[in-house]
């Protein structure tokens, strides 16, 4: 029997069937599967590992081939303990053709169809200790051919499809999804029967009973649902969902038919239609953060439609650039209960003209667009007085107006529409994890207040060094609450220089963090805050530049000196005869610094922890003056143009750089000066070692 295939790009029928079956694995390599449980049902996974999978000690090296052992043993439930570590798709087993579709390298992926378990953030080293904070486990899209179409896919098996596939449960817990692209229009293959299209779900496409919790879908792309496409019973709770982009609707998230989002972070995720956050379609959204999306139409943080329910929901800072409704955009019997929608753009927080949507118990700013008047709302130009908004905390402040202005009716009645969730307010949790109800009515928003003495906050420092731009906070001090997360994006301001000449300290030590590369910046999340810790964000070398000075000569030569973030920089000083030593005095950027060794004619200074750029300034006596430097590049700004001056011997390469990255001259091999004439902005100029942050005027 042929199926049609229904794409929302195009409805078209393929016939025939095709059973060029790419090998899960290449040519050469396959083999025979080794995979053993332990007693207790668990497979060990680990990077480096070789053995069966039976224990830390004997862990197979490879989740796509303990993922073909837990589908193709349904009978049993399973668990996957993963440790940290980088891993791949390598398989297309338990994949089908669809119709006249082949096989390509690029449908390689983590296949899920099973009950199975899937635990990320494990000791590498076979400890057994869990810790998502520590031990990040990546399923990464990235191959050689082209990103998979998608990282993870998710279809449970079922006997009966009527029973839509309820007797079946999978888990995937504790992992970061990066590097799919669903990009292939009109085009498909099929699992278990179902069709599984290459333009949806390039971080993860699922189907089914299925949970997703605790993990990081990022920098996926699509041209439907980029980040995560889910339909039916899916639920997904405390995930972070950020940096997708898809070229249709849905940049976070795309979910169709009783899909659940409890509890989630979904940021800065782009779509070049409708939904930037969130495409919703007969779903349920409740605790959610959804803030600094973008779509090209209609919703810039939700596009809600077909009984679409949205409660307890923060949705902030997000945008429509052509079409309506910044923050939600609701068409058909959408319900929206106890939500804060504010600080969207241009005050467009709520587009409606269906009256069949129901806006209740909501603070909404600026003037929403609705087709009639819904009294129950904190409307205009309330502020909802986050604790602070700038940086990313939309907790409520003391004297916030959301605090006990929702409603637990609306709440509790989640419980009357046969969900797969339940809600009870004596035990339910807001998104930082406290109590969801405390005072005489549940807040509006995703958190609720809590009186101080019911809330632990832990001290956080964070210091961002010259040369680093901070894009989602300021450096400072912060009271953390117990168990949230601090995410940090950030750049160096020479847009030249690479994730390698950027530094990360946390509590004193180095830490990696994630380079999207194409999104042009770096990120790191720490999760979950449960200490007091000291955030460092530094460039990891500083320049000391040395005047040279007539009748003075240095141990380290005149010039630019590079130094390690943190560390001393000690130069010696060698006077000529007739400068007398008292009239020597040495500053470093404006600050006078004492010799620390005085020996007749020779004066030793330190500069101590070197955390920026230093220049150094001599004065002294009468035969004492700071000379122009003979070896070097010089620059020079009038009337918008801007003059290149190598006064060396030798011959310089001059790169120009805007500050987003790209090049706009290369000079090869300076002599002498060059005179320039720019656009007006602001360019990097690099000559050799040098370089220079510039300001051109039109």
């Amino acid at each position: 029997m042929t199926k049609k295939l229904h794409l929302i790009f195009t409805l078209f029928l393929l016939v025939g069937l095709s059973m060029n079956i790419l090998p899960g694995k290449a040519e050469g390599e396959q083999q025979e599967q080794k995979i053993i449980p332990s007693a207790a049902g668990i497979i060990f996974v680990k990077e480096d590992g070789n053995g069966n999978g039976s224990s830390w000690e004997d862990a197979t090296g490879s989740l796509s081939d303990a993922l073909i052992f837990t589908n193709t043993n349904t009978n049993e439930e399973y668990t996957i303990q993963v440790a940290a570590g980088t891993y791949y798709p390598e398989s297309t087993e338990g994949l089908e053709p669809y119709e006249e579709e082949e096989f390509e390298e690029r449908d390689r992926t983590f296949l899920i169809t099973s009950n199975v378990t899937l635990l990320g953030g494990y000791d590498p080293d076979g400890s057994g200790k869990r810790d998502l904070s520590l031990y990040e486990t990546v399923l990464n899209g990235e191959l050689d051919e082209g990103n998979v179409y998608h990282v993870v896919v998710m279809v449970l098996k079922t006997v009966d499809k009527k029973a839509l596939l309820a007797t079946q449960t999978a888990t995937l817990d504790g992992f970061t999804i990066i590097n799919g692209n669903s990009d292939q229009q009109d085009s498909a293959v099929e699992v278990n029967d179902e069709i599984v299209p290459r333009e949806c779900g390039g971080g993860v496409w699922v189907k089914g009973k299925v949970v997703l919790t605790h993990n990081t879908i990022s920098t996926n792309k699509a041209l439907l649902g980029a980040g995560v496409w889910a339909e039916e019973n899916t639920i997904l709770t405390d995930n972070i969902i950020t940096l997708n982009e898809s070229i249709g609707s849905g940049g976070g998230v795309y979910a169709l038919t009783s899909v659940s989002l409890i509890g989630n972070t979904i940021t800065s995720n782009q779509a070049g239609s409708g939904g930037g956050g969130v495409m919703a379609e007969k779903a349920l959204l409740v605790n959610n953060i959804i803030s600094d999306n973008t779509a090209n139409s209609e919703g810039g943080g939700v596009n809600a439609s077909n009984a679409t329910i949205l409660v307890n929901n923060t949705i902030t800072g997000n945008t429509a650039k052509v079409g309506d409704g910044g923050g939600v955009y609701a068409t058909g019997s959408t319900s929206i209960f106890n939500n804060i929608l504010w600080g969207n753009t241009d005050d467009k927080n709520l587009y409606t003209l269906s009256k069949k949507v129901s806006v209740e118990y909501n603070l909404i700013g600026g003037t929403p667009i609705l087709p009639q008047d819904y009294p129950l709302n904190l409307t205009g130009n309330i502020d909802p007085l986050f604790v602070n908004a700038t940086n990313g905390d939309f907790s409520l402040s003391e004297t916030s107006p959301a605090i006990n202005a929702g409603s637990n009716a609306l709440y509790e009645a989640l419980n009357d529409l046969d969900l797969s969730v339940e809600f009870d307010l004596d035990t339910d949790l807001d998104l930082a994890g406290n109590p969801r109800f405390k005072g005489s009515a549940i807040d509006i928003g995703a958190y609720e207040y809590q009186s101080a003495d019911n809330v632990t906050y832990h001290n956080l420092t964070l210091e961002v060094a010259p040369g680093i731009e901070l894009y989602n906070l300021t450096a400072g001090e912060y009271q953390i609450e117990d168990g949230s997360h601090l995410f940090l994006q950030f750049l160096p301001e020479d847009r030249t220089l690479t994730a390698d000449d950027v530094l990360l300290l946390i509590d004193g030590v180095e830490t990696e963090f994630k380079d999207f590369g194409e999104y042009y910046y770096f990120s790191y999340i720490l999760n979950p805050i449960t200490q007091q810790h000291s955030v460092v964000i530094a460039l990891r070398e500083y320049t000391v530049t040395l005047p040279e000075v007539q009748g003075i000569t240095y141990d380290v030569g005149a010039g630019m000196h590079r130094v390690a973030y943190g560390n001393s920089f000690t130069f010696r000083l060698t006077l000529a005869d007739g400068i007398d030593p008292a009239d020597v005095h040495v500053y470093a950027n404006g600050q006078e610094i004492r010799a620390n060794k005085l020996r007749s004619t020779v004066l030793t200074y330190t500069i101590d922890r070197v955390i920026t750029a230093v220049t150094v300034l001599i004065k002294g006596g009468s035969t004492t003056s700071n000379a122009s430097l003979t070896h070097g590049v010089r620059l020079a700004i009038d009337n918008g143009q801007l003059t290149i001056d190598n006064e060396m011997a030798n011959a310089v390469d001059v790169a120009i750089y805007t500050i987003t990255g790209q090049n706009m001259v290369q000079l090869r091999g300076l002599r002498g000066s060059r005179t320039l004439t720019l656009p007006a902005g602001i360019y990097i100029v690099r000559a050799g070692q040098q370089s220079w942050k510039v300001i051109i005027n039109g």
